[in-house]
């Protein structure tokens, strides 16, 4: 079964490859997008591929619009946020919605306590060395 329109894995990271409009072509000096998507996970893979896919079309949309007015420049600038920025959105995304595992969170709460006894008893004794970085 394939894994989805558009996507190819390499090794074992998947890639998003995407066909450059004919009459665009010329002005992106493509004839393709290839981005990796970070990813060695299938369902990631698919995730950022559509994410990715939107924003190739957004790009896509702004180069025809705007074609004319657009220096190649500005045109390189856009097919490069096209490959940083839509990845770093998500990594973003992940990293403030991340889920956490209820017993990992229980544990933690719970060694809190201990913890605190163990730093208060370290300042109280003037065993700075392992708060330096933050001092």
């Amino acid at each position: 079964m394939p894994i989805a329109t558009n996507l190819q894995r390499r090794g074992a990271v998947y890639y998003l490859r995407l066909r450059v409009p004919r009459d665009l072509r010329d002005r992106l000096a493509q004839s393709e997008l290839i981005r990796s998507l970070r990813t060695t996970c299938v369902r990631q893979a698919r995730h950022r591929g559509a994410m990715a896919t939107r924003a190739a079309l957004a790009l896509f949309e702004t180069v025809r619009e705007r074609g004319g007015m657009l220096s190649q420049t500005e045109i390189d600038g856009l097919l490069r946020d096209f490959y940083v920025h839509e990845l770093e959105e998500d990594r973003l995304g992940r990293l403030f919605l991340a889920k956490v595992d209820p017993r990992a969170l229980e544990a933690r709460v719970a060694a809190r306590p201990d913890h605190e006894q163990q730093i208060r008893g370290d300042l109280g004794l003037g065993r700075t060395e392992r708060f330096a970085p933050w001092m």
